[in-house]
């Protein structure tokens, strides 16, 4: 897992369209576990109706069952994990802790261990809002003790590789990446690496507040909401080095 976040910030920017984007992070999800990994992306432009773009590395029957069932107006994913920010445990075998959930949304769960999915976890990458959403459901074969093992020591990166693949489908769509300044870049850098604001500021010799703002600016810039989307999205634009 340790070079898995290098390897692909090498790989994704010679990726130039969806398709290769895809085949390339479905590899790598599944290389760490999760070998059912579903991400959709929702555009609303006001005046017509919605897109969705859906990826996914279920078989080709569940989906087309999927499909054919109409279960996109009962999943329950967009509606209970693209809403927040906050990661939340999918799959059956997580399945009574949402005692909420109502019998089709169940029957969806259910079905879709029939394919292998057994634990998961989501991560959002948009907020659902008025403009759509983004987010991943990063489902796993392995049962719900192995991923939580393997959540807790990689989870924060495993989450980083999906805003990554994220802005990098974005990326393809809409090419033109803005430009940072050195400062900026070598703040996300260390970031990248797991360095605070305080280990940042003693190796460039800066002040924190002066590393808060050039984390700020970065942000900005790159249109993100918080510093890990921002270094996801450097990372997919190839603005910094891992």
């Amino acid at each position: 897992m340790e070079g898995m976040l290098e390897r692909l910030s090498e790989a994704l920017p010679m990726c130039d369209d969806a398709p290769a984007v895809w085949a390339l992070s479905a590899d790598c999800f599944a290389a760490l576990g999760f070998d059912r990994v579903l991400y959709l992306d929702s555009q609303a432009v006001a005046g017509a109706s919605a897109t969705m773009t859906v990826l996914s590395s279920f078989s080709y029957g569940w989906l087309s069952h999927y499909q054919a069932s109409g279960y996109a107006a009962d999943d329950p994913f967009p509606r209970y994990c693209a809403t927040t920010y906050q990661p939340r445990r999918t799959g059956i075998d997580h399945l009574s802790e949402h005692a909420y959930l109502a019998a089709p949304e169940r029957r969806i769960i259910l079905e879709s261990a029939d394919d292998g999915f057994r634990s998961g976890i989501s991560c959002t990458t948009r907020l659902m809002g008025p403009a759509g959403f983004s987010a991943w459901n990063l489902g796993s074969t392995l049962p719900a003790g192995e991923v939580n093992r393997l959540l807790l020591r990689h989870g924060d990166q495993v989450r980083l590789l999906a805003h990554c693949v994220h802005d990098r489908l974005h990326h393809v769509a809409a090419p033109n990446a803005p430009q940072l300044s050195g400062r900026e870049r070598q703040c996300l850098e260390r970031l990248c690496r797991g360095s605070r604001v305080t280990q940042i500021a003693d190796d460039l010799r800066l002040a924190e507040v002066t590393v808060s703002l050039h984390l700020a600016n970065a942000r900005r810039k790159l249109g993100a909401r918080t510093r890990e989307e921002a270094v996801a999205r450097a990372l997919a634009w190839r603005l910094i080095q891992p």
